[in-house]
């Protein structure tokens, strides 16, 4: 039977944690409380500042303040760190004495289960210390100039960390500096390229002009969408408009609102059920005199281009697909950030518009198109119709069987065909070709 605490137990063994710096595993066994229980209620006070039931569940404002120094060292100390968790687990195994383990894993964003498989595997302190070290003397070595000195690097490293000597760094260098210099390109493996702005992980309100973490800020998010919902519905049919409660899946829909709420409300509906979607986006030519905001920094409008985008790929089916048009102004960079939400793989095309037809006296280039950028849910699975054949076209047609009409082609290519292949005729006669075509 699960056991239930009381609130004030409760905020007396969080009271421990955050002003004491008890660890988890000694309040587990001072109060007798499973381990996962205790990190619950950490937890829940750090969403709410609270605990469900009843009573004062507020903890101290110097229990607070204490709490804020804590995290304000942890992340000083850690501000030089490369971001992966290797270098991540390596920080937290070397300060565990200093700060508490669930603090530094959840400042860091790492799971504490995940820290503690890792540190299953350190045999000593100073033999992971020594890696530390390797590991910094490599990255210091490798993104400098290869006639860097030993004093350099010692003094490059020092400056963050204060960890070793010019005696220590001349022996590493010594032992791996020909397998660094040998094997320089293994170090970078093959990954697709993403682009990396300001606010990329957020929700980007543009009307209240603030940032909206996904990560940190869920609850706001939820809310900045439930603020706004669909209502008065009318319907257009036969010459009549009609209000109504609601629409189904089968009306045609016109909906007047910001598109980043609409895309949001239309999941509950469409999720995975939209088989095209053509997108308009603002070009962000720095124009003031518009209805809608087209003079965006860079980081701005890909962050705002971004939730529209991640919207819009949940409701496309398996075999759909998306037409974004642009100019110019943001195509590269659209282009990549397409990429990396559809996946470059289902990168279909990117057709050119001729936009204008009229005579332009700009001072450097005219611009006379624009682009759509083409992409599939998964291109696999995606078939566009087929054009149809045109009357000019239907004249080299001049043979017919049971079948239909048909035209007499060249297949066989001996310079330019790619595939190699035997062909059985009628007359049982053997013909092998390079072939224009797969069958």
């Amino acid at each position: 039977m699960k056991k239930h605490y009381q609130k004030e137990f409760k905020i007396e063994v969080v009271s421990k944690y955050f002003e004491e710096n008890i660890s988890v595993k000694d309040l587990s066994a001072t109060y007798n409380v499973p381990i996962p229980s205790i990190y619950n209620w950490i937890a829940s006070y750090k969403r709410s500042r609270n605990f469900i039931g009843s009573g004062n569940g507020q903890l101290s404002t110097e229990t607070q303040l204490k709490k804020l120094d804590l995290e304000k060292s942890i992340l000083q100390e850690a501000l030089f760190i490369d971001k992966n968790k290797s270098n991540l687990f390596e920080f937290i195994y070397l300060n565990k004495k200093k700060y508490p383990v669930s603090t530094m894993c959840e400042l860091l964003n790492v799971s504490v289960s995940g820290y503690y498989k890792y540190a299953k595997g350190v045999t000593t302190t100073q033999e992971m210390q020594y890696k530390r070290i390797v590991r910094l003397v490599k990255e210091t070595y490798l993104e400098n100039d290869p006639k860097i000195t030993i004093e350099a690097i010692t003094n490059i490293i020092n400056a963050d960390y204060d960890i070793t000597s010019t005696a220590t760094v001349a022996r590493i260098l010594k032992k791996y500096k020909s397998e660094w210099n040998s094997s320089f390109s293994q170090f970078h493996s093959d990954e697709d390229v993403n682009l990396v702005f300001h606010n990329k992980d957020t929700i980007f309100d543009i009307s209240n002009n603030r940032y909206l973490n996904e990560k940190f800020a869920k609850k706001e998010i939820k809310q900045f969408f439930e603020d706004v919902a669909f209502t008065n519905f009318k319907r257009h049919q036969d010459n009549k408009i009609e209000d109504v409660s609601d629409f189904d899946i089968d009306d045609n829909l016109l909906i007047n609102a910001d598109n980043l709420h609409a895309l949001y409300h239309l999941r509950e509906k469409f999720k995975r059920k939209i088989k095209l979607i053509y997108i308009d986006v603002p070009y962000n030519t720095r124009r003031y005199n518009l209805s809608y905001s087209d003079s965006l920094s860079r980081s701005d409008y890909l962050t705002f281009i971004k939730n529209r985008l991640d919207l819009a790929k949940d409701l496309l089916k398996a075999n759909g697909s998306i037409f974004i048009h642009c100019d110019d102004a943001e195509n590269a960079y659209l282009k990549v950030l397409c990429d990396e939400i559809f996946g470059h793989e289902n990168f279909i095309n990117q057709i050119v518009w001729q936009s204008t037809f009229a005579q332009q006296n700009r001072s450097h280039i005219a611009t006379k198109k624009n682009y759509i950028l083409v992409y599939a849910k998964i291109k696999s699975k995606l078939q566009f119709n087929q054009p149809l054949i045109s009357k000019e076209n239907l004249t080299a047609y001049k043979y017919s069987d049971e079948k239909g009409i048909f035209k007499v082609a060249k297949l066989v290519n001996n310079r330019n065909g790619y595939y190699n292949f035997d062909i059985s005729t009628p007359n049982n006669q053997i013909v092998h070709h390079q072939f224009d075509i797969t069958k």
